[in-house]
């Protein structure tokens, strides 16, 4: 069993992972700046033609549960339903809140919980952002799905087999020396991806003791510097197990079990209908009596105990009242009418927006009335210098451009100037080298040359003179002219341009000035003034909030109001309800009294019977049925039992509490966990 489990387990994660690459899309790689992943799973989710079953799971940084979404598909499945008591909200992919009268385990049956470690203290996922020193993190799969068994004399719970992988990217500048645990490490292109696998529940379900190897959870430790982290996905998909063949001697075991687990459950529901039907009816006899005398004691005394209840209703008020005055909130005189609604509304008073707006406003008007001239000023100092140099890169080229232009005219004009001295160097050049191929020719050298005579020199002089003009008259050296030509005149052009502009310096700068002046007063720049500006105090305000002891601690104040009012509404509205029940049941107290004396009566009877029957039942089980029940199980029932649970129940399991008629199976869950920078 442990071989097929593991084979199993290899395609799970192979499943696994197509399922996580298509959860995060193309669109979410070509990403340079990082978005909220609530964003990007909502992009993905639209984008699709949802012809799958999926449920789509936004989490936060440490896995709480932040929105839920259903494709198309399984939105469908769910017919015209009119229960509107769900416990949860949940939406189709484009925000259309879903009618489901079920509850969050039945639709979410899985989830992912992530924890947090700095240095080896526990730290919220949120609160990691740009931290620096050694982390865990610790990714623990949660599995809802599961019902409780009696398996050879010992309750336990067996668990619906989920598959759920993992993947998390991590950038190679932030994390190092990275270890894991239940997982593996893929490096790719300077990041290391992390991928881990588990199926929570299932060790427990088949009574597997190995701590290191656990399918509930995955740990990734690294040091960490200025930490971030991309999103963490997660897939989920229930197994089915119903293609697994065990043989035929396994099926002659379960014939075999099956025969004593029917007999077993017929013997013990018959002693235990028995047992309680016995003790059933000698608490109905005690019972009855007892309420019949306590009903005609309470009957006798209904205004006594309404007028105590009111009592006690009251005092509660007024302890509530007291409680909340005493940590400096004010509020008015409580009463049974207006308690809740005073309450309701203080608590609305103390909501973070409420108390923000205000903080807000009144640090918003000190920096405005101390602080907007230096703010405006820094501010039009720095677009000024944007200004400037934009203007300075255009008035450079327009001018550039206009010396350019005369000063190229100009060398054109004089391009046969230009190319008469190219041609008296090019000239000289092969004079050069026709007078050094002749002497070679002849065997001489400069100084045998010198020292010639005259009419010897003169032949020599007229002989390179000539191959000298033969030269000139050849297309290679008429091209070299024109090349170098080319040359000299776009020379003599940036040379001149350089100069030109050199000595326009100043009024090139005087120009720039003007225009840039120019500029600053025109709307445009006002207007890009005025945002920044505006973005500036925005900036300024939200600082001075995030980092003002005293308003942090108006927050902390808030939030211990809010948690006080509201355990004190729940106190209050729980008593309410009993008072307002004890009122109804006082008025039924005397008509059930009566009711209570006649079926005291008939119960005594009916009890003398049902011990007769209930003793007959056990003797014939303990020395009868279960001898051979327990033959069975010690000596042929092992941890097939447990792997026939896991089976039975992944064959049997629905999500949706049957709404949808859905198979687990047929279900698909991505978990989208928000990156901490968000």
């Amino acid at each position: 069993m442990k071989q097929l489990y593991l084979k199993k387990t290899i395609a799970l994660a192979v499943a696994g992972a197509i399922v996580l690459t298509g959860c995060t899309g193309a669109r979410a790689a070509e990403e340079k700046v990082p978005r909220p992943a609530q964003e990007i799973v909502e992009e993905t989710v639209k984008d699709k033609i949802s012809t799958d079953k999926t449920v789509y799971v936004i989490t936060d940084a440490d896995g709480n549960t932040q929105k839920v979404m259903a494709t198309d598909r399984l939105v469908e499945a769910f017919g015209e339903q009119k229960d509107d008591n769900k416990d949860f909200v949940m939406t189709d992919i484009d925000g259309k809140e879903i009618v489901y009268g079920g509850s969050y385990n039945s639709a979410v049956p899985v989830g992912v919980k992530i924890f947090y470690t700095l240095d080896g203290e526990e730290i919220d996922g949120a609160q990691l952002e740009g931290k620096t020193g050694h982390v865990k993190i610790r990714i623990e799969y949660v599995n809802n799905a599961y019902e409780t068994r009696n398996i050879r004399g010992r309750t336990q719970n067996v668990y619906v087999p989920f598959a759920m992988i993992s993947g998390v990217v991590l950038d190679g500048d932030v994390f190092s020396d990275i270890t894991v645990k239940n997982a593996k490490i893929i490096e790719n292109d300077g990041k290391t991806i992390v991928a881990g696998i588990g199926m929570p529940g299932l060790s427990e379900s088949l009574d597997i003791k190995d701590a290191d190897n656990s399918l509930d959870y995955i740990e990734i430790e690294a040091n960490a510097k200025n930490f971030k982290l991309d999103n963490i996905y997660t897939a989920a998909t229930a197994v089915s197990l119903e293609d697994i063949k065990t043989g035929k001697v396994k099926n002659k075991l379960n014939d075999l079990y099956g025969s004593m687990d029917e007999l077993n459950d017929a013997m013990a529901k018959l002693t235990d209908g028995s047992d309680k039907l016995y003790n059933g009816t000698v608490t109905l006899k005690n019972g009855s009596y007892e309420l019949y005398t306590g009903l005609n004691t309470l009957a006798s005394n209904n205004n006594t105990l309404n007028g105590g209840a009111e009592t006690v209703f009251n005092t509660l008020l007024s302890t509530v009242a007291t409680q909340v005055r005493g940590s400096g909130l004010q509020i008015p005189d409580l009463t049974i009418g207006n308690y809740q609604e005073v309450l309701k509304a203080t608590i609305a008073s103390l909501d973070k927006d409420a108390v923000y707006a205000t903080a807000e406003k009144e640090v918003r008007a000190v920096i405005q009335s101390q602080y907007m001239e230096q703010i405006v000023q820094a501010v039009t100092d720095t677009v000024r210098a944007n200004v400037r140099m934009q203007v300075r890169a255009a008035v450079n080229e327009r001018y550039t451009q206009q010396i350019t232009q005369l000063v190229t005219e100009n060398v054109e004009a004089n391009t046969e100037t230009v190319k008469q001295q190219v041609t008296l160097a090019v000239k000289a050049n092969v004079e050069r080298a026709v007078k050094q191929s002749v002497l070679e020719s002849k065997g001489l050298t400069e100084e045998m040359y010198a020292a010639l005579d005259s009419r010897t020199k003169a032949a020599i002089d007229a002989a390179i003179e000539g191959a000298t003009e033969q030269q000139m008259r050849t297309e290679e050296i008429k091209a070299t002219i024109d090349e170098k030509t080319e040359e000299q005149k776009q020379l003599l052009i940036s040379q001149n341009v350089q100069e030109q502009l050199e000595a326009k310096r100043d009024e090139i700068d005087a120009v720039i000035e003007s225009k840039t002046e120019e500029q600053m007063s025109s709307d445009e720049v006002k207007r890009i003034i005025e945002e920044n500006v505006d973005a500036q105090v925005d900036a300024q305000v939200e600082n001075y909030i995030a980092n003002s002891p005293e308003i942090q601690e108006k927050f902390a104040q808030a939030r211990r109001g809010i948690v006080q009012l509201q355990g004190a509404l729940a106190q209050l509205d729980s008593y309410n309800q009993f008072y307002t029940g004890l009122k109804t049941y006082t008025r039924s107290v005397r008509t059930a009294r009566d009711g209570a004396k006649k079926i005291a009566d008939g119960s005594a009877e009916l009890s003398d019977g049902a011990r007769e029957l209930s003793d007959g039942i056990k003797k014939l089980n303990d020395e009868g049925i279960q001898k051979l029940i327990n033959t069975v199980n010690t000596e042929i029932r092992g941890s097939q039992d447990r792997f026939n649970a896991v089976k039975s129940i992944a064959e049997d399991y629905y999500v949706f509490d049957d709404v949808a008629g859905e198979k687990a199976q047929n279900v698909k869950y991505i978990f989208t966990t928000q990156s901490t920078k968000y």
